[in-house]
């Protein structure tokens, strides 16, 4: 349309163009009656397509009274003109400052709760904005925002509708992957949001293309690189917030925008040092003992283990800037944040442990026989042989079972960075723990052959949350990259993770685990309150079984100390059988351990990951959890 400057529509002197988009202009003007300066957003009537949209944004300011949203004044016809009349912001738009570069975690998060409430309090009223982006949030300055520009939004109830079949109007660098072929919703806003939170911090989208369909392509395909590998000034526990509202699956996103406001703000005040409120913290200090020389160097590959699916090192530069034109391309409720009826187990320290020099047995001498004894004796060679085939039988048996599909299979796409277990530079042929005897072993293999060749009584590949069955507070425990994350944000600390309504006694439990961070990861049992058996691997290629008693304070009962295996690999399956006070210890198909201990007989069961310093944090990926009754 031609420059409008000093045209009058009602009392509106028309003075300059502030702006231009597809169909429609906004001018600063004066309001002859009120003597003040305002804008106004114009629009032909010859855009009649456009009308619509034009005359339910209009409805929707009209009805929206909230500080944080931009208000309307006025709304008007003079023909060929609609237009509509709302306050003058003349600071800057958030798209303006973040050309300037990212903001501070602190600044990001006070822009985001005036956001997010404005876009909440849009929600509970039924409106979904539709168009969440840095160009349409308006700042008073630089610290107070107005969302603006509800020209997209829509009534929740009529959010299916499309102007044209097949097409959604949006930005692509904002659009869920969903709305490709679902109709906007609430969770279509709060990634949205999400996507601004990361631009807010890193200065840059997740994903930049040279078109606007080969932008919205890679938001259908392709995972976020982590806030943190373009800023590392953001603490894990935000990128795993961040991520979390960049999830691909509706349903796993936060239920509400303060939902994953408040999120952010606890992912914050822990990444400077404090720990969320529900956390108690106590000092960890592990046992002390150094391996002696005599122990088996370990492999460099298992020296630091990491998922089979890692991100580069070194930050990503952005593929270009990011688009503002709109996509024409062709509900899920999100489940709500989990709140712990009681505080997670704070660690304990295992204060005063004693130094454990490992030896190796020595090997006794062979005593030579004569001919003539191992002629009077053919039977014991075929006694021996038949033994020994019967072991490898039980023990391929198991193997099977423990391997077969659904125990570790690939559960989905896993978000770079954050893999998946699997068996990758696992052997596949079963080993045994060193200095176990014969018999041990395949009692140990015949009993988990038995358990894991009956109905299951609960299988969880840990993908989703289902039946809302985890805690999912996106702080310590989190569903990313369709697998279960246990985090820790601090050092010295053991956080654990325990599905609700889940009791175990005797039986056997089995789960794939990569510790991605940290010190150490694994399972609990017949935990009540603050006892619990622990059963955990760590960065150094060992595991360990220990008790933890209650009001034990720094005190741990080791049942099998810190103890080196050649079993444990980057990727690995943790087996524990326990019947009454007998516990068997498998790890990868490996039985490395049995050990008798009576004190506990029942309680829940739990995943834990944990940091000892110098590590100030921990991510241990879970998946394909399941739990068998006794055989």
């Amino acid at each position: 349309m031609p420059g409008l400057e000093g045209t009058r529509l009602g009392r509106y002197r028309l003075l300059r163009r502030l702006g231009r988009g597809g169909m429609s202009e906004v001018y600063l003007a004066n309001d002859e009656l009120m003597h003040r300066e305002v804008a106004l957003k114009v629009v032909s009537s010859t855009h009649t397509e456009y009308i619509e949209r034009f005359q339910r944004e209009a409805e929707a300011i009209g009805n929206l009274h909230h500080d944080h949203i931009l208000p309307a004044f006025d709304y008007g016809e003079q023909a060929p003109w609609h237009y509509l009349v709302m306050p003058y912001i003349e600071h800057r738009t958030l798209f303006e400052l973040l050309e300037q570069g990212p903001l501070s975690l602190e600044d990001a998060g006070i822009l985001l709760q005036q956001i997010a409430g404005g876009l909440q309090y849009a929600h509970d009223h039924g409106v979904i904005h539709r168009d969440i982006k840095p160009s349409n949030i308006l700042l008073r300055d630089d610290l107070y925002a107005y969302l603006a520009d509800f020209g997209l939004a829509k009534p929740i109830e009529g959010a299916g509708k499309v102007t044209q079949t097949g097409v959604l109007l949006g930005t692509p660098e904002y659009m869920a992957p969903e709305l490709a072929d679902s109709p906007a919703s609430k969770s279509s806003d709060i990634y949205a949001l999400g996507i601004l939170l990361y631009q807010m911090v890193t200065g840059q989208t997740p994903f930049t293309a040279d078109t606007a369909l080969a932008v919205y392509l890679k938001q259908m395909r392709e995972q976020p690189i982590p806030p943190s590998r373009i800023n590392p000034a953001i603490p894990h526990a935000v990128d795993l917030v961040i991520l979390r509202a960049l999830d691909k699956d509706p349903r796993r996103r936060y239920e509400t925008p303060l939902a994953l406001t408040q999120a952010y703000m606890r992912a914050l005040n822990q990444g400077q040092g404090q720990s969320p409120p529900a956390f108690q913290q106590t000092p960890m200090l592990y046992e002390t003992a150094e391996m002696e020389s005599e122990l088996p160097t370990l492999p460099a590959q298992l020296g630091k283990p990491t998922p089979a699916c890692t991100r580069p090192l070194e930050p990503l530069a952005p593929v270009g800037s990011p688009q503002q034109d709109k996509l024409y391309i062709p509900a899920y409720p999100s489940y709500p944040p989990y709140h712990p009826e009681s505080p997670p187990v704070a660690r304990y320290p295992a204060a005063g442990a004693p130094r454990t020099r490992v030896r190796p047995t020595p090997t006794p001498p062979r005593r030579r026989v004569s001919a003539d004894r191992r002629k009077r004796r053919p039977g014991i060679g075929v006694t021996l042989l038949i033994g020994l085939l019967v072991f490898i039988m039980l023990a391929a048996g198991f193997y099977v079972l423990l391997h077969l599909p659904g125990s570790q299979a690939n559960p989905g796409p896993a978000t770079p960075g954050l893999g998946t277990a699997n068996t990758a530079g696992v052997s596949k042929t079963p080993t045994t723990s060193p200095g176990a005897t014969s018999t041990a072993q395949q009692a140990a293999y015949a009993t988990a052959t038995a358990i894991t060749g009956a109905t299951p009584l609960l299988s969880d590949n840990l993908s989703s949350n289902t039946n809302n069955r985890w805690p999912n507070d996106g702080v310590g425990c989190a569903f990313a990259g369709r697998t279960y994350h246990v985090l820790v944000s601090t050092t010295d600390y053991l956080q654990p993770c325990s599905p609700s309504g889940v009791t175990f006694s005797n039986g056997a439990i089995k789960v794939d685990l990569s510790l991605l961070q940290g010190s150490d990861a694994g399972i609990i049992l017949r935990a009540n309150g603050d006892q619990f058996y622990d059963f955990e691997i760590t960065d150094k290629g060992e595991f360990y079984f220990r008790r933890h008693d209650a009001n034990a304070g720094a005190t741990y009962v080791q049942l099998v100390p810190r103890t080196f295996s050649s079993a444990i690999a980057p990727n690995n399956t943790l087996f524990i059988i326990a019947r009454g006070g007998n516990f068997q210890l498998f790890i990868n198909g490996t039985f490395v351990k049995e050990v008798q201990d009576a004190t506990y007989s029942s309680g829940q069961i739990g995943l834990v990951a944990g940091t000892l310093a110098p590590a100030k944090s921990a991510d241990a990926s879970f998946s394909n959890l399941t739990i068998y009754g006794s055989a």
